[in-house]
C-alpha cells in the first residue's frame, strides 16, 4: 500500500527511517530532536565524515555520558523518486568520534553538535600492517586488507577494477589505508590495451568501498543531468521533479589557472629516475598534449579536446606543453625493485607481468592528471538533494552562455558535458525541512574543439633598451 510518505510531496523532500545513537546505556532515537545533519564525501578521502546537530532536553550528554566512542545508526530515503537507493548506515553504522560546540538554548535545553565518521577510518588508525604479499594483484591486496579480520575487517560493499599482474609486497608496518594508497599509485586495469594507462583512486561513499580507475569513472553512465533554469511546467509532480535537476547555485572555480598548471607540472615536466645501485639514470618528460593523443584513450570520455590551444606561442616554435623543465622530479631505486617494498618493476619496464604504470612517463601523466583535477575546469554547484547523489560517479551540466550567444545557443558548447563528482555533501535539515547538496565537480576534456589560432606572443620589434646604471655620480638614466 502507498502511503503519503512514499509520495514527493516537494523536491528535497526526505524521510528519517532510523536515526538512534548507540550509548553505553543504550539507545536514544534522535529523529525528532535532529536540527541538521551533514555528510562529507570525497574521492580523494578513505572515510565518511560528517556531523550532527541536536537538540537535547534529557541531557543525555551527561546522563550517558556521551564521550566520543558511540556509534549512530542512520537511514534516510528521499520519497517518491524512482530508482534511488536510501542512504544506509542501519547496519554498517556511523562513529561518534567528537562533541562539537554545545550551546544553552534555553533553560530546558542545549544545542549539541557530534562528529562522525567511519569507524573502519578509526580501526585503521590504531592498526598496523606488517605482512609479505607473494604474488598478488593489486585488487587482491586491497581485498585482503578490507576483509581481513586482522586489519579493517569491514562488511560493507567493496567495488575492485581488476589489475594487470602479480607483484611480491612488503608491508613494513603500515597502516591498512596507508598501505592502500601507496599500491594504488601502481596499479593498471586488467583490461588495459597495449600502451594504455589508467589512474586509479581509492575511497569510499554511501554505497561502499571503491578502488576504481579514473578512466572508470568518466566512462560511466551519468547519473543526474542538472542544468540552470527556470520552472517550465505547471503540474504539480513534473514541476518537483524538474526542480530536482535545476542548479541552485554554481560558481567555477580553480580553472585553467595557467601559473598553477605550470609550477603543478600538468603542461610539461621532467622526471629523472636515478639507479644507484647500477649507477645509471633514466630521463623521462611529459607534454600536456601526449595525453590527447592514442596513449591515453580511455580517459577522455567525450571528444579529446584540450582546455588549452595546442598551437605555437613563441619564436621557437614551441606550445604551452613543450616546456618540460618547468617542473623537475627526482627519483631514487637501488636495482632491480621488484620484490621491493610496494614497487613492482624497474622504471624502464614497458609492461611485462606487471602494470606499466611505474614507467617513469607513466607516473609524469598520472601527477599531471590529477593536478587537472583541481587546475583545470571545476565547478562548486549547489542543487536540490537526493539519496543516490554519490561522488566518484559522473553528472551531465548544462552550463548557460552569459549576455549575447552571437549565434551559438543558450548552452556553452565547450563547457557542457560530463563531470565527475569530486566532493559532495548532502545537508539535511530540520526547519524548513528539505535537503540539499553541494558538488565540487571537475571536466577532463572540452565537449568542442577550440580550433586554432594565432596566439603568439605580441612583442615589439627590435632589441630591448638596456641602461647601466651607476653606482655614484647622480646618474639615474633619465628617470
Amino acid at each position: 500500500m502507498t502511503t503519503a510518505r512514499d509520495k514527493l510531496q516537494y523536491a528535497g523532500d526526505y524521510t528519517i527511517e532510523k536515526l538512534k545513537i548507540h550509548t553505553i546505556k543504550g539507545f536514544f532515537d534522535l529523529s525528532n530532536t535532529m536540527v541538521q545533519l551533514d555528510l562529507f564525501e570525497n574521492i580523494f578521502s578513505h572515510a565518511i565524515s560528517g556531523s550532527l546537530v541536536f537538540v537535547d532536553t534529557d541531557n543525555i550528554l551527561i546522563n550517558c555520558p556521551i564521550v566520543g566512542q558511540e556509534y549512530l545508526e542512520l537511514k534516510i530515503s528521499s520519497p517518491g523518486i524512482s530508482g534511488t537507493d536510501a542512504i544506509d548506515f542501519s547496519e554498517n553504522v556511523l562513529s561518534v568520534y567528537k562533541i562539537g560546540y554545545v550551546n544553552d538554548i534555553s533553560k530546558g535545553g542545549q544545542m549539541v553538535e557530534l562528529h562522525l565518521i567511519s569507524p573502519e577510518f578509526l580501526k585503521n588508525q590504531r592498526l598496523r600492517v606488517s605482512k609479505f604479499y607473494e604474488e598478488q594483484s593489486t585488487d587482491q591486496i586491497i581485498e585482503d586488507l578490507l576483509t581481513n579480520t586482522e586489519y579493517i575487517d569491514t562488511k560493507k560493499d567493496i567495488f575492485l577494477n581488476s589489475t594487470k599482474g602479480s607483484r611480491n609486497i612488503l608491508s613494513p608496518n603500515f597502516h591498512p589505508f596507508d598501505l592502500i594508497k601507496n599500491i594504488t599509485t601502481e596499479s593498471n586495469d586488467e583490461l588495459s590495451s597495449n600502451g594504455e594507462v589508467n589512474f586509479h583512486l581509492f575511497f569510499e561513499n554511501t554505497k561502499g568501498y571503491h578502488f576504481k580507475s579514473l578512466s572508470y569513472l568518466y566512462g560511466q553512465p551519468t547519473n543526474n543531468d542538472f542544468h540552470v533554469g527556470d520552472i517550465g511546467t505547471i503540474d504539480k509532480t513534473k514541476k518537483e521533479l524538474d526542480s530536482l535537476e535545476r542548479v541552485i547555485s554554481h560558481e567555477r572555480v580553480n580553472s585553467n589557472d595557467m601559473l598553477q598548471n605550470i609550477v603543478s607540472g600538468l603542461l610539461g615536466s621532467t622526471l629523472t629516475v636515478h639507479d644507484i645501485y647500477n649507477k645509471k639514470y633514466d630521463t623521462y618528460t611529459y607534454n600536456y598534449f601526449d595525453s590527447y593523443d592514442q596513449k591515453f584513450p580511455r580517459i577522455h570520455r567525450e571528444r579529446s579536446n584540450p582546455v588549452y590551444f595546442n598551437d605555437i606561442i613563441d619564436s621557437k616554435n614551441r606550445t604551452v606543453g613543450d616546456f618540460e623543465n618547468s617542473r623537475i622530479h627526482l627519483m631514487s631505486r637501488s636495482g632491480d625493485t621488484k620484490n621491493k617494498f610496494y614497487s613492482s618493476s624497474s622504471s624502464t619496464d614497458s609492461g611485462g607481468d606487471i602494470s606499466s604504470i611505474s614507467n617513469g612517463s607513466n607516473l609524469l601523466a598520472r601527477r599531471a592528471k590529477f593536478a587537472e583535477l583541481t587546475g583545470m575546469i571545476n565547478y562548486n554547484i549547489k542543487v536540490t538533494g537526493h539519496t543516490s547523489m554519490r561522488v566518484g560517479e559522473t553528472i551531465n551540466f548544462f552550463v548557460p552562455t552569459v549576455g549575447n550567444p552571437h549565434g551559438q545557443g543558450r548552452i556553452d558548447k565547450y563547457l557542457t558535458g560530463v563531470y565527475l563528482v569530486k566532493q559532495l555533501r548532502h545537508s539535511f535539515y530540520r526547519s524548513p525541512k528539505k535537503h540539499e547538496v553541494a558538488m565540487s565537480i571537475s571536466k577532463d576534456s572540452l565537449y568542442s574543439s577550440l580550433g586554432r589560432g594565432d596566439i603568439e606572443e605580441p612583442k615589439r620589434t627590435g632589441n630591448a633598451f638596456v641602461t647601466r646604471l651607476l653606482s655614484s655620480g647622480g646618474d639615474y638614466g633619465g628617470m
